[in-house]
């Protein structure tokens, strides 16, 4: 519904192991992307055998009246053998959640969702405990109410 205002920005230097400073010194995106996995209502997933895995995924996705949708699914809990969905199924996911369009962003151990309940209220983890295990990422897509 309301109109929202976008703004990006990075700050400071990442470096990876293996990796020269200059590979990662400057950002060439907001955050990891497998690209659109829903195109005009319809699922359009790509079938390769990691996408086909059971993983932790997220997404932002729109509907038909340009509600926009952030979705994420948790995945394995240590010790658990379940956990996770293949593109195909999050891709069927959205649509079903009423998407006609939906991009993923990065999955596995980053998928990570925290929000606040109230304005001004604590950070809240919704994808599992918030004393569980969470990866440390280099980049991440955030909201804010102004």
């Amino acid at each position: 519904g309301d109109t929202a205002s976008l703004w990006y920005g990075a700050n400071g230097t990442t470096r990876y192991a293996g990796y020269p400073a200059t590979a990662f010194s400057k950002p060439s995106g907001a955050t990891g992307s497998g690209g659109a996995i829903v195109r005009d209502g319809a699922v359009d997933a790509p079938c390769s055998s990691r996408d086909e895995q059971p993983r932790p995924r997220s997404a932002i996705a729109w509907d038909s009246q340009g509600n926009m949708l952030v979705v994420a699914i948790a995945g394995k809990q240590f010790g658990s053998s379940w956990g996770g969905v293949s593109v195909h199924q999050f891709a069927g996911l959205l649509k079903q959640l009423g998407a006609v369009t939906a991009i993923r962003l990065d999955s596995g151990t980053s998928t990570t969702l925290w929000v606040r309940k109230t304005i001004g209220g604590p950070l809240v983890r919704l994808d599992r405990r918030s004393d569980d295990y969470e990866r440390e990422v280099v980049d991440a897509v955030a909201f804010r109410a102004i």
